[in-house]
C-alpha cells in the first residue's frame, strides 16, 4: 500500500513562490491548492496535476492540469502537517479520484504510530486543526500511478 500525504503549499521548496501565488489566486474563488506526495519508492520524484479542494463542502472537487505538484518518494511513512483549513477542505470532499487508479478516502485518518486505528474528524478535532492545535496526522491509501 502506498503512502500519500496532503501537505501545505509552503512545503513546495523552490516552487514555493509560484505555488503560493497560484494558491492566492485560487483562494479568491474559494479554492485551496493541496500538495499530494507519494513516498513509497525512495529516490524518485514525479510531477502531476494539482489537486484543488473547495472551501465549501457543496462545491465539487477540481483537478487542475499543469506543472507544480511534485511527488517525492522518500520512505514508507508519511506525516501530514497542514496549515489551518488545508485538511478541512479535503475532509469536506470525502472521496475523490487521483491519477491512474488512485482513490483518496480523506474521511478516514490515523492519529499516528501510537494510535493506528482509523478515525473521523470530530467537531472538536476540526476546530483544533483550524486553530493549529492539531498539526500532524497520518493517512495511507491505495494508489496506482499507472
Amino acid at each position: 500500500m502506498l503512502c500519500v500525504a496532503a501537505a501545505a503549499v509552503a512545503s513546495l521548496g523552490s516552487d514555493e513562490s509560484d505555488a503560493r501565488k497560484h494558491t492566492e489566486q485560487l483562494s479568491v474563488h474559494g479554492y485551496r491548492r493541496v500538495l499530494i506526495r507519494d513516498e513509497s519508492y525512495p529516490g524518485t520524484t514525479n510531477t502531476i496535476a494539482d489537486y484543488v479542494g473547495p472551501t465549501e463542502s457543496g462545491n465539487p472537487a477540481q483537478l487542475l492540469s499543469g506543472p507544480g505538484l511534485k511527488i517525492t518518494h522518500t520512505g514508507p511513512v508519511t506525516w501530514i502537517t497542514p496549515q489551518p483549513n488545508d485538511l478541512l477542505d479535503l475532509v469536506a470532499l470525502g472521496q475523490f479520484e487521483g491519477p491512474g487508479t488512485c482513490r483518496f478516502d480523506v474521511s478516514k485518518f490515523r492519529r499516528g504510530r501510537s494510535a493506528p486505528e482509523e478515525w473521523h474528524l470530530s467537531d472538536t478535532e476540526a476546530a483544533d486543526l483550524r486553530s493549529g492545535r492539531l498539526t500532524a496526522i497520518e493517512v495511507s491509501v491505495g494508489c496506482g500511478l499507472g
